[in-house]
């Protein structure tokens, strides 16, 4: 009994092996077919990357293509709303311009055509025999002679068969054998006829060759009218232009921007000169010049200086340092004043003046402080910017920069009574 059991137990066992080993290879031709699909899967998985990374490069070259094409857009463009206009602008510059040279070409060639057609017209006047042109017109035949001529030539004819006739008459048979000689006659006839006819040929071809002359000519003619019109407008235009340039004809060589601004001077100058006596005690007076200026070589914005001691004209570089500050804070402050009335009354309520202060003695000093207190009343506010120590005990409100360790500066608001 036991071995019957062992035995089916075993047998149990060997079925149960047979399954695990069935199973066993089920599960190698499983994980075969799994590998196999994952090797497939990396494939793909690594085409994939190599895809992305290409279309990853090429995101970037077309975004750099795209910048350059809006950059060459923009240049295109230039300074118009778009490329289209401009291009039109062009467009028209070009095909103005190209109507300029064929007009011009278009002259050129109808003067060779003209002078081509002047030689064979000679050639063919001197083969036909004649001098010149009005020769030829004087040997013309009119049509009425033509015809006289002809109907000579056939009552000829007739008078000739009649007596062709009359001598084949019964009683004239006791006329000469020999014929009568009409051969050297017709001979002559008809090189005169040849002649004739090469002759109305050359004045029917000089005519026509006329006829194309006195067209052209009067092209011609048209051609230099309207050459001869945008001449004179492109003179006049070059002209303003180079006179605006400050270039010959202007004789001063003051552009535009130049005599506009020499006009403002004037008047910046007029109101200086108010505040510049009273700080110089009325010893300088400024005055615009329009001589040439050395340093640029132009005219207009120049400057002199009348010394009422000395009674002459001096250049603003013989002042000494304390006077070219008088000058030039007169000059700012009469700037100040025309910039107020351009405005239509708008005021400059603030004026900062930095340095200069320290080269005036003690009473030009006090006497441009005294000009400063009255801007001051005025309604406006002066800041002076300075280190002179008599300033900083005559100036109430002050702030004082100092600088500390470390490369900075500190502000301080300091008040004096």
């Amino acid at each position: 009994a036991e071995a019957t059991a062992s035995a089916d137990h075993a047998r149990s066992a060997l079925d149960a092996a047979l399954a695990a080993d069935q199973e066993l290879n089920r599960c190698r031709h499983a994980l075969t077919a799994l590998q196999e699909k994952t090797d497939a899967i990396a494939s793909e998985l690594d085409s994939a990357h190599r895809r992305r990374e290409g279309l990853a490069a090429a995101v970037v070259s077309a975004r750099a293509t795209l910048a350059e094409a809006e950059k060459t857009i923009a240049e295109a463009r230039g300074d118009q709303p778009s490329v289209q206009q401009r291009a039109e602008i062009l467009r028209l510059q070009v095909e103005l311009s190209q109507r300029l040279l064929d007009a011009k070409q278009a002259r050129q060639m109808a003067a060779e055509y003209v002078g081509v057609e002047q030689d064979r017209v000679t050639e063919a006047l001197k083969q036909a025999g004649f001098g010149d042109l009005a020769e030829a017109k004087t040997a013309t035949i009119p049509q009425q002679e033509q015809d006289r001529l002809r109907a000579d030539v056939d009552q000829y004819e007739a008078r000739s068969e009649a007596v062709r006739l009359t001598l084949e008459a019964a009683d004239l048979s006791d006329l000469p054998v020999e014929p009568v000689d009409v051969k050297g006659p017709e001979a002559e006839v008809t090189r005169l006829e040849t002649e004739l006819q090469e002759a109305f040929r050359a004045v029917l071809t000089i005519e026509r060759r006329l006829d194309q002359m006195r067209r052209l000519a009067t092209q011609i003619a048209e051609q230099q009218e309207i050459v001869a019109a945008e001449a004179r407008q492109f003179e006049t235009v070059d002209r303003l232009a180079s006179t605006l340039r400050g270039l010959p004809p202007n004789t001063m060589r003051m552009e535009l921007e130049t005599f506009v601004l020499a006009a403002q001077l004037e008047e910046i100058v007029q109101i200086a000169n108010i505040r510049l006596r009273t700080m110089t005690d009325d010893r300088y007076t400024l005055r615009h010049s329009d001589a040439i200026e050395t340093n640029r070589g132009k005219w207009g914005l120049g400057l002199e200086v009348l010394d009422a001691h000395a009674g002459s004209v001096r250049s603003p570089d013989s002042l000494s340092g304390g006077e070219k500050f008088q000058a030039s804070l007169a000059l700012a402050l009469g700037l100040a004043d025309v910039v107020t009335s351009r405005a239509g009354g708008m005021r400059l309520d603030t004026l900062f003046i930095d340095e200069g202060f320290g080269s005036l003695d003690a009473e030009t000093l006090d006497i441009t402080m005294a000009t400063l207190d009255n801007l001051r009343e005025g309604g406006r506010t002066v800041g002076l910017i300075s280190h002179v120590e008599s300033m900083q005990e005559s100036i109430p409100a002050q702030l004082s920069v100092e600088s500390v360790p470390g490369g900075w500066s500190v502000i301080r608001q300091e008040a004096r009574l």
